[in-house]
């Protein structure tokens, strides 16, 4: 079965702006869709805070990940997905013959979604109100990065 590569929305929960309850959404890859329509909807106050409301969910999201007891890493979905085993029974004139399929090898391909992290960051001279824009797109796109969102797999 291929896949497009491709998130679906109907299938993969995705999240928008972080700025709710801190921890909510932190396992859910942002849907730039749903950032980019809540970012246009923010007041200029809202919008001149972001950067500061982001950064602080960031860092809440990373406390809560660490103090997780149990982890939910990328190699355990892999492993319980690799052991799938599919049989149908297909009725013939003398019974049913079984027919079983494994996955033995899974191979995919990975492309990045995101531009590379800057060489210099917009945090690293002086920052003023001006470049809040930036400064909130470099935060999310760190964000992403850490929820897995930075790549889409094809198989």
């Amino acid at each position: 079965m291929a896949s497009s590569g491709r998130r679906d929305s109907r299938t993969v929960p995705t999240a928008g702006l972080p700025t709710g309850m801190p921890g909510r959404d932190a396992g859910k890859v942002m849907n730039p869709a749903k950032v980019a329509a809540q970012a246009q909807h923010l007041s200029l106050p809202a919008r001149i805070a972001l950067p500061a409301v982001l950064a602080n969910s960031w860092s809440q999201e990373r406390a809560l990940t660490q103090l997780d007891d149990e982890p939910h890493t990328k190699a355990q979905t892999a492993v319980t997905s690799a052991r799938v085993e599919q049989f149908t029974l297909v009725p013939t004139k003398d019974g049913y013959l079984e027919f079983s399929s494994r996955l033995v090898e899974r191979k995919t391909i990975a492309h990045s979604t995101l531009s590379p992290a800057p060489a210099k960051s917009v945090l690293d001279g002086p920052v003023n109100v001006t470049q809040s824009a930036e400064v909130a797109n470099e935060i999310l796109n760190e964000m992403q990065r850490e929820r897995g969102g930075e790549s889409s797999k094809k198989m």
